[in-house]
């Protein structure tokens, strides 16, 4: 079956199968370390996700805590918004303006009788610069 230039002698040969034996030994044991490292690797990036994961869901709480929904509405009108782009006068009419005037607790009685807007719509500013509320 074989040539005689390819015989080997049974101590080469038991050479032989003991350096395959080792070099299997030590391909499982480099095999093992890779998928233990694989794994670690793996368990410390699914870590760092979930501590992302966490940190964006405390900054979308956050920002959602500071910038809550405009609190001041009165009959579904942004009171604070219709002040800074100076539209207050132009969407309400002056019994309006009185009404939203006694809602946030603006003393009027010296302006009863007064049918100017801009009398109505200043204390409102005013309380606009001076409040948190705006």
């Amino acid at each position: 079956m074989f040539f005689p230039e390819e015989w080997r002698t049974t101590k080469q040969l038991a050479s032989h199968f003991s350096l395959l034996a080792t070099t299997q030994l030590q391909q499982k044991h480099l095999d093992n370390f890779l998928l233990v490292e694989a794994e670690a690797i793996s368990e410390e990036s699914n870590q760092a996700w979930e501590t992302e994961r966490q940190l964006q869901e405390l900054q979308t709480a956050v920002y959602q805590a500071v910038d809550l929904p405009h609190p001041v509405k009165c009959n579904g009108h942004d009171i604070c918004g219709l002040l800074k782009h100076g539209m207050l006068k132009l969407k309400f009419r002056v019994v309006q303006l009185k009404e939203t005037c006694i809602l946030f607790e603006i003393d009027i009685e010296r302006l009863v009788g007064q049918n100017q807007k801009a009398l109505y719509v200043k204390p409102l500013e005013d309380l606009g610069q001076t409040s948190r509320k705006f």
